[in-house]
């Protein structure tokens, strides 16, 4: 999210997904304020389950330099239909 868009009602577009959510983020991210979207999915509990994962060394587009550790990401959740393991370059969270 841009810091624009902090201003913008999140809480209530999250409020209407039915689906399991998994957010990638770079921890090197210039362009958007990774603390203000995690402020606001760990702010309450969700219809489904909310994972985080982040990819160390990756900034605002991660699969560009840090593309393995991307598909991991994408196959454990969407393929194996599982919550993604951390590694020495993956970061994961349940939050809820």
């Amino acid at each position: 999210m841009l810091a624009s868009d902090a201003a913008h009602p999140v809480e209530k577009a999250f409020s209407r997904i039915e689906q399991p959510i998994m957010l990638i983020t770079g921890n090197y991210d210039s362009q958007v304020n990774n603390n203000f979207i995690l402020s606001v999915l760990r702010s309450r509990p969700w219809k489904t389950p909310v994972i985080h994962a982040s990819i160390l060394g990756a900034g605002h587009y991660p699969h560009y330099l840090q593309y393995p550790y991307f598909c991991l990401l994408l196959r454990r959740f969407f393929l194996e239909g599982r919550s993604p393991t951390a590694t020495a370059r993956v970061q994961v969270e349940t939050i809820s």
